[in-house]
């Protein structure tokens, strides 16, 4: 479920909502090497959220949660940066899309 499913629109969602229900539970086992590099790549599933509100959600979730995680404060950034990079893509390149899909 990490993993699975975030290119798709339908399913983007599906993993993170995961994540917030499983990461306090989990991260509290015993440290396995596994489970950390996996905790730490978590972030990496939000780069495709391409929302400010969704961005929002996903900052107060994970930036408290990755700071204790090797490696955890690097991938938080860099997802962020992909959201962001997203949403400012969405908002130069949008309307342009929209008037060339109602001309079709």
């Amino acid at each position: 479920m990490l993993f699975a499913g975030t290119d798709v629109p339908a399913t983007k969602r599906l993993s993170f909502d995961f994540i917030k229900q499983n990461y306090d539970e989990t991260a509290e086992a015993p440290a396995e090497r596994w489970r950390i590099r996996r905790w730490s790549r978590a972030p990496l599933r939000g780069n495709n959220f391409c929302d400010a509100s969704l961005r929002k959600e996903f900052s107060e979730f994970f930036e408290p949660r990755m700071q204790k995680v090797l490696g955890g404060p690097r991938n938080y950034k860099q997802a962020l940066e992909g959201m962001q990079l997203c949403e400012a893509s969405k908002a130069a390149q949008g309307a342009d899309v929209e008037a060339y899909f109602r001309g079709q």
